[in-house]
């Protein structure tokens, strides 16, 4: 909902865009028609406000003729001004729906990037590019998709240790499959071979085993594959005996045997593999289960420390770094600087007198470089110390509830003993339960302030740039 006053400033301004000339032609009798209905307000209101600004134009005519590129600029500056990012953007977009113009010639995609532009107008034109860039970066970091890419993250590392825990068993599952659907074909092969195949079947069993060995456990099955080919001499004599001697009238029975044996080792090798590769696909059933059940998860204590540590306190500390880096750069350069004018009167050397001046513009745009980048060190601190106290606090409420889980498991089976003795603990389990649960309270409490801190650091930046410049 765009308050009255802004819409009144949107008709005032496109009316003083389209009687910029004093003749208004149908593509600007159009717009006028169309955002009509948008501004909510009477006909008396609208042609008082239309008689103002044609009287207006008439006595001071604008130059030029009428720009739509120059009132939507306009009107997204005094939105911007005037409302929240959120509600000036919407406030936009309602606007050129009525106008009927395309959203995506005149506004920012998200939220996101009209704050950026924001931010960028509000710190001073004249500071230092890189500590300009440095603030903005801070000012334009999200902390909420951080802290949810963060939030998906654990999810996806939660969904890892579930798979990987349940590997060996679909393994399992999968090697069985595998020697059900193999064997009978490979049987079925080696009946249909016979006694021609006798020599080929055992061979190629040892072979396919060891190549099924390789696939299924890596370099430990590549070797043990490797110790078991040295059987096939001692497998080949064996079935040139057979076949020499009385059991001859077996060698489809054997064959068929053998043809098994092969499927078998074929298809487990196979299927496991298969299998395994199935587990690692990120779209995989079993991955698409685990996400669904912790879908609603909840970031504990414990995650936000983490977050703290390797997300927000390493990316001030980075910044930091910069800016401090910057400063001492700047020092060095300041101090050669000085030194340089220091030995050019010294020496009296009057034929670079004249260079004096420039080196002391220099130190004086060095002392407003560092200037800024104290300003940017300043907002930095402030916002590590308002993180800071929250985590304190966080980790001093962890630790408290880890004493008191501790202590509530001892005093309740202290209390389970002594209710035996006496029949009367159980006032006393429902008192430490309740302190427990206090503690609980406390410690969500702390977690949603936490977050909600995190969704308002670009409010609490900006306000600071503001109070830095208003000084």
């Amino acid at each position: 909902m765009v308050p009255a006053p802004i819409k009144e400033f949107v008709l005032r301004r496109l009316l003083r865009e389209v009687y910029r000339d004093m003749t208004v032609d149908d593509t600007e009798r159009e717009l006028v028609r169309r955002l009509y209905p948008w501004l909510s307000m009477d006909r008396e209101q609208f042609q008082r406000i239309q008689s103002e600004v044609r009287e207006h134009s008439r006595k001071q005519p604008l130059p030029g003729e009428f720009d739509l590129e120059r009132f939507i600029h306009d009107v997204r500056e005094h939105m911007e001004d005037k409302l929240d990012s959120r509600k000036a953007l919407e406030g936009m977009r309602s606007l050129l729906q009525a106008l009927e113009l395309n959203h995506s010639e005149f506004l920012p995609e998200t939220v996101e990037d009209m704050q950026a532009g924001y931010t960028s107008r509000i710190i001073s034109k004249t500071m230092d590019p890189e500590c300009k860039k440095l603030l903005l970066e801070v000012a334009n970091k999200n902390w909420e998709l951080e802290l949810e890419d963060f939030r998906n993250r654990l999810i996806e590392d939660q969904v890892d240790e579930a798979v990987q825990a349940m590997a060996p068993k679909l393994q399992e599952m999968g090697i069985r499959k595998g020697v059900v659907t193999g064997a009978p074909i490979g049987f079925m092969l080696g009946l249909l071979v016979g006694p021609a195949g006798l020599m080929v079947w055992p061979i190629m069993a040892v072979i396919t085993g060891s190549v099924a060995l390789a696939l299924a456990m890596g370099g430990v099955g590549f070797f043990l594959g490797f110790a078991s080919l040295l059987f096939l001499p001692i497998i080949s004599a064996i079935v040139a005996q057979i076949q020499a001697g009385w059991a001859s009238v077996l060698l489809y029975g054997l064959g068929g045997t053998f043809g098994a044996l092969f499927g078998g080792c074929v298809g487990a090798g196979l299927n496991m593999r298969r299998y395994r590769e199935k587990l690692m696909e990120p779209d995989s059933y079993i991955r698409v289960e685990k996400r669904e059940k912790l879908s609603g998860y909840v970031l504990t204590p414990a995650n936000l420390l983490r977050f703290w540590e390797l997300r927000l306190e390493t990316f001030l500390k980075e910044k930091k770094n910069r800016i401090r880096s910057r400063i001492q750069e700047s020092l060095i350069a300041k101090q050669d600087m000085e030194k340089l004018i220091r030995d050019i009167r010294v020496l009296k050397a009057t034929d670079m007198e004249a260079q004096i001046q420039p080196l002391t513009n220099r130190i004086l745009a060095i002392d407003s470089l560092i200037e800024d980048a104290n300003v940017v060190t300043g907002l930095l601190n402030k916002l590590e110390n308002r993180f800071s106290e929250k985590i304190v606090e966080l980790k001093i409420l962890v630790q408290r509830q880890a004493e008191s889980e501790r202590l509530y498991d001892q005093r309740r089976a202290l209390g389970g003993r002594v209710a035996k003795a006496l029949g009367d603990a159980d006032s006393q389990i429902l008192g430490w339960q309740q302190d427990k649960e206090n503690l609980d309270l406390a410690i969500h409490g702390m977690v949603e302030s936490f977050q909600s801190q995190l969704a308002h650091t670009r409010d609490f930046v900006e306000a600071e740039i503001q109070l830095v410049e208003t000084h």
